[in-house]
């Protein structure tokens, strides 16, 4: 007898059965593959944080090392100046502009252009005894308020808001003053540019042009002019930098209003700044700053901001290395300059759903604290440098 094959198939409870080992081990994997993604989700937010903050460290240790390069020490950080409108009360209860606990720090300082040249007499053509300045430089030739008479190229465009030091031959006197007015050089020759008007104490209006030196070949420079802040735009805080020029044109005066489209974006995600300032230490002087460390910013166990004050006794040229006016908390006894910066994740943290981002890590003296909406669920990264202000050592005023 032939005995045909079994025609019996899986059961209801077999099929059952495998269906649910299946889902468990898809599941499983799944979620693996969930994990993975959001562990490599947060090496990228980490790895971007790292490289943004790299970003803006770099640029701002780049333009801090020109600080107060060819301009006075006393005018080469900015703490009175320029965008200045809203102070609070600091040690003391002076006001203080640039140092904020509650909210980022703002950072301003001068640096006279490296990019210039004077060729002596006979070298590259020039005929003029006192030299032939080119580049960001040019022969002074007089002043007839708010008229200042400059010898240029064609060409050349002076912006409103830029800064210009004017030195004479012997580097005895120098001042400065701000263009008022925009203008494009049609041909080279001699020009008039009007400048601010002269405001008593403020060094970048002083337009002193009295002394006798500068009708004998004084030089004019160009100065430019750095303000590091934080500000947000839909949402995300960036690093921007003000150079204090009307750079769109529009007319607005950068001393009077902020233009939207005169800023510079640097680096996106920046949502904390926070500077410091290590002052000068004399074997057996007594520090100037609040705790004692010879460090103005860092201070937290106080109640108010605090910086270098403009108002303090500041040193001269003439002043010696040991001299008491070397001691104080004037900005041109600054002798580095510590900047701390948190770099906040570009997009919420996926690999740890449901939970609250980073706090705001809390650098130098700021005691801020984020809202939950602000806190989010971004990842935060801290990042800070020290900047020596090697050219506040200066003991002359130099033309070359």
């Amino acid at each position: 007898m032939i005995r045909r094959p079994s025609m019996r198939g899986f059961t209801l409870v077999e099929i059952l059965t495998s269906l649910a080992v299946a889902s468990i081990v898809l599941g499983m994997m799944v979620a693996v593959v969930i994990s993975q993604k959001g562990s490599l989700q947060g090496s990228e937010l980490r790895r971007t944080m790292s490289e943004d903050g790299k970003d803006a460290i770099l640029a701002l240790e780049r333009q801090l090392r020109a600080a107060g390069f060819g301009v006075d020490p006393r005018f080469a950080f900015d703490f009175s100046w320029y965008d200045c409108g809203s102070t609070v009360p600091g040690p003391g209860g002076r006001a203080t502009c640039r140092d904020r606990q509650g909210a980022p720090d703002r950072l301003v300082f001068m640096a006279r252009s490296p990019r210039y040249r004077i060729d002596v007499l006979n070298a590259n053509g020039c005929t003029d005894v006192n030299g032939c300045p080119t580049g960001d430089a040019w022969r002074f030739k007089s002043s007839t308020l708010p008229q200042v008479k400059l010898t240029m190229r064609g060409g050349e465009v002076f912006t409103r808001g830029q800064v210009l030091l004017t030195v004479c031959p012997s580097a005895a006197s120098w001042t400065m003053s701000t263009v008022a007015t925009s203008t494009t050089v049609a041909a080279a020759g001699d020009f008039n540019l009007t400048v601010y008007p002269t405001v008593a104490g403020n060094p970048y209006f002083e337009n002193d042009y009295t002394a006798a030196c500068y009708a004998s070949g004084a030089t004019t420079f160009l100065v430019n002019r750095y303000e590091y802040f934080v500000q947000t735009y839909a949402g995300v805080p960036w690093l921007m930098l003000d150079r204090g020029l009307d750079l769109n044109g529009d007319g607005s005066d950068p001393w009077t209003a902020r233009d939207a489209g005169d800023l510079l974006p640097i680096a996106p995600n920046v949502e904390d700044l926070q500077v410091a300032y290590v002052m000068n230490r004399i074997a057996g002087g007594a520090a100037p700053d609040t705790n004692g460390n010879f460090v103005t910013g860092d201070d937290a166990a106080i109640s108010t901001p605090e910086e270098p004050d403009p108002a303090a006794q500041a040193p001269t040229y003439s002043s010696q290395d040991t001299a008491t006016t070397r001691q104080t908390l004037h900005p041109a006894n600054i002798q580095a300059v510590r900047v701390s910066i948190v770099i906040r994740s570009s997009q919420a943290d996926a690999s740890h759903p449901g939970q609250p981002g980073d706090a705001l890590p809390l650098l130098e003296n700021s005691t801020r604290v984020l809202t939950a909406t602000e806190r989010g669920s971004f990842r935060r990264y801290r990042l800070s440098a020290i900047v020596p202000a090697r050219n506040l050592m200066s003991h002359g005023m130099f033309v070359f």
